[in-house]
Formats: structure tokens, C-alpha cells, sequence
């Protein structure tokens, strides 16, 4: 009974087995084992098969100007080689950096990512707040306020707005918008 090891051993030989170009001993050896292995007897009727098939092929010969068409050809493509695409070069140096330089350039995108996403957070919330302080500011000063109030706070937000619009570099850019008279 034949044993893995003996299989083992033995499957690496069988297509010169097949072919007949092992030594006497050696395809003797093999003989006796296959004889023995159905597994192995498989590879050798596979093997068998496949060299009756190639052998049933018509044999092609090249033209006569192959290798100097084949010459040319090469030529031509050492003469212009390929250049690689954008999305080839950034894959080649990629995978040449190997594992060294992946987690630093991970670690930069993410957070060149998060960070961004974490301030408009911030800011979003904070607006959120000052809406809701801003709105009950509001809603106080309508209940308390006389018309003589809403007039001193107007004025207020447009003295606040031009100073504010003075020390921008270019100058206030709603000024084009307001009236000549700027107490309306």
C-alpha cells in the first residue's frame, strides 16, 4: 500500500515517467507505486492524455522574417517606452514606500480630515447657540422695548457695522447698497 510520503516523492516524477525519460530504476520505482496508487494513476492517465493530445497538433513553423519583424517590434518599444499614467505612478510609489510610510500618510489624511469636520462642527453648534441666545435676546427686548428703544438699538447695530466696515482693507462692500443719507 502506497503512503503519502511514497506520493510525495514519487508525483514530482510522473510526467518523465510518462514521457519516458527517467532511468530504469528510477521509472521502475514509479511503475510500482502507480500500480499501487489510484490517486497517482490519475495524475499518470492525465498526464498520458495531455501528451497524446500535443502530440496529435499539426507542427507550425515561423515565417521565414520572424525574428526580424519580432526585432523590430522590440526595438520599437525600447525606443518608446511606456509612460506610466498618473494613477500608475501614485500606485508605484505607493506600494514602494511599503508598510513604512502608509500609517504616517493615514494618520495625516485622517486628520487633515477630522480636523476640519470638528471645527465646522464647533461652529455650527456655536451658531446654533447664539441663534437661541440671539432669539430670546430678542424675544426679551420685543417684550420690554418701545419704539424709541428699537430706534436707540438700530442705531447702535449701524454704528457697530461701520466701524467694523472701516477696518476692513477694502473698505465696506454694502456701502454701494446703502443710501447717501446714512441715518435712513
Amino acid at each position: 500500500m502506497a503512503t503519502m510520503l511514497d506520493c510525495r516523492r514519487v508525483q514530482p516524477l510522473l510526467s518523465e515517467y510518462v514521457d519516458g525519460a527517467l532511468s530504469e530504476e528510477t521509472a521502475w520505482d514509479v511503475k510500482m507505486h502507480v500500480a499501487s496508487c489510484a490517486v497517482c494513476q490519475r495524475v499518470a492517465d492525465d498526464f498520458a492524455g495531455t501528451a497524446e493530445l500535443l502530440g496529435g497538433l499539426a507542427h507550425v513553423e515561423p515565417s521565414a522574417n520572424f525574428e526580424s519583424v519580432l526585432a523590430a517590434r522590440l526595438a520599437d518599444l525600447s525606443v518608446k517606452p511606456h509612460r506610466p499614467s498618473l494613477r500608475e505612478q501614485v500606485s508605484e510609489w505607493w506600494y514602494a514606500r511599503g508598510s513604512v510610510g502608509r500609517p504616517a500618510l493615514a494618520s495625516a489624511a485622517a486628520f487633515a480630515f477630522v480636523v476640519p469636520l470638528i471645527m465646522v462642527t464647533l461652529t455650527l453648534r456655536q451658531g446654533a447657540v447664539d441663534a437661541v441666545n440671539g432669539t430670546a435676546v430678542v424675544k426679551q427686548s420685543n417684550a420690554a422695548a418701545s419704539p424709541a428703544s428699537d430706534a436707540e438699538a438700530l442705531e447702535r447695530l449701524y454704528d457697530d457695522h461701520a466701524a467694523y466696515s472701516s477696518s476692513l482693507l477694502l473698505g465696506d462692500s454694502s456701502a454701494v447698497l446703502t443710501p447717501a443719507d446714512s441715518r435712513l
